[in-house]
Parts: C-alpha cells; sequence; structure tokens
C-alpha cells in the first residue's frame, strides 16, 4: 500500500542560516526520496529555493529558469545525497569565499563534489575510531 501526504517526512527548511553539523549529512529524506514519494517537480521546488537562497546572497545573477536548470542538475548528479547534506555543501561553500564573480551551476557542483570529499573523511575517521 503506498503511504499517504501525512505518512511522508517533512521537508527541513531550505534557509542556510539553519546549523548543520557534518554528523547530520546522513540523516534527512535523499533527493531520490524525494522524488519517489513527492515528486520530480516538488524535489525541482526544494533544490531550487535552496539554490535561489544563495543565489540571492551571491547578487541575484541567475533568473528562475537557470535556478530551475541547476536544480534539475543537482537532482540528476546528485540524487543520493540528503537533503541536509546538500544544505550543508552550499552554506559550506558560500562560506569559503570559491565563488569566482557569481554563482553558476559548476560553482555549485563544486560545493558539492568538495563536500562529498569531507564527508567521506569524516566517515573515515568515525570509522577509524571504532577500532
Amino acid at each position: 500500500a503506498k503511504s499517504g501526504p501525512q505518512d511522508l517526512p517533512t521537508l527541513p527548511p531550505c534557509t542556510l542560516t539553519t546549523e548543520i553539523k557534518m554528523a547530520d549529512i546522513r540523516t534527512g529524506p535523499s533527493l531520490a526520496s524525494i522524488v519517489r514519494e513527492r515528486g520530480e517537480a516538488m524535489a525541482v521546488a526544494w533544490v531550487s529555493e535552496v539554490i535561489q537562497n544563495a543565489n540571492l546572497l551571491c547578487g541575484s545573477a541567475m533568473d528562475h529558469k537557470v535556478v530551475t536548470m541547476c536544480a534539475q542538475m543537482i537532482l540528476d548528479r546528485f540524487k543520493f545525497r540528503t537533503t541536509n547534506a546538500l544544505l550543508m555543501a552550499v552554506k559550506d561553500g558560500m562560506n569559503n569565499g570559491k565563488i569566482y564573480g557569481k554563482l553558476t551551476y559548476p560553482v555549485l557542483s563544486e560545493w558539492l563534489i568538495d563536500h562529498e570529499e569531507k564527508a567521506e573523511a569524516y566517515a573515515y575517521s568515525q570509522h577509524l575510531g571504532t577500532k
């Protein structure tokens, strides 16, 4: 039996001011699960809002169509990331100053790749701590 909307996990707010720790990145729904359970339009809307918040803070160089295309690209390439991982990657990316003039998909993608490397290093250090 398919679950109803009341059974779906709530999506975290799309704010970049929420405190997220590295230990939190494995929690929250994955982008793929949002697509599966709520539909692609909902997933694109949520990721678009995250990108739009960053876009506003970077001078609003991307219009709505470009933000939406970036969201679709992120869903395609990074769909198994959790919502918390995406929020943390964008927030950390903005805080590290690697924007080089304006926010673009390649910049967002670099932030997500950099964040994945940090997440893997964190997971490895946690694994070593259990031995």
